[in-house]
């Protein structure tokens, strides 16, 4: 008995959300980047996690910027599809090939608060908080379940097809389905 507990309690665990390791070492709450901005000596130093869809990257002699849009993150730190808000710059020390990190693709960084820096974003002066980042992650795209060029009704859980017989497989229609 106790060891079907055990087994069932494991088995439990294993299907928990895990934060991936080079950006687990975070505080559990972080200050978002607006408020960062509004207070940035305040918050200097500080360690956070913050992540976001990358938007811009930058390689400087030293090292490679990048512009991030933050969302919020989930329960394994990935960011959350949704309503971005304030940009922030995370800086990575060496080379980053802007290939891999392309615009639109999900990232989470670890790091400690560096500041405010100005940009522009169009013609508009960016107050940019700066994370230096310690540990990031990058993730993999989403893929998306139904293509976009389906009919709605396609999407309805609820559709039932009428022609379609479980029985009757391709050896049913040998010339295909409507001929």
């Amino acid at each position: 008995m106790r060891l079907l507990v055990l087994v069932i309690v494991l088995s439990g665990l294993a299907g928990c959300a895990t934060i991936p390791d080079s950006i687990g070492n975070a505080p559990v709450e972080s200050p978002s980047p607006a408020a960062v901005v509004q207070d940035a000596q305040r918050w200097q130093g500080q360690r956070v996690r913050w992540g976001g869809r990358i938007v811009d990257v930058q390689n400087v002699a030293d090292g490679t910027w990048v512009a991030v849009l933050s969302e919020p993150l989930d329960a394994t730190a990935r960011p959350v599809d949704g309503e971005g808000g304030h940009r922030f710059l995370a800086w990575f020390k060496g080379f980053q090939d802007p290939e891999v990190y392309k615009s639109g693709r999900d990232l989470t960084v670890v790091g400690r608060l560096d500041g405010v820096r100005q940009r522009k974003v169009g013609a508009y002066d960016y107050s940019y908080p700066v994370v230096r980042v310690d540990g990031s992650q990058l993730w993999q795209p989403r893929t998306r379940r139904y293509p976009d060029d389906l009919p709605p009704w396609y999407h309805d859980p609820w559709y039932y097809d009428p022609f379609y017989h479980p029985w009757y497989g391709p050896w049913y229609y040998p010339y295909g389905r409507y001929w």
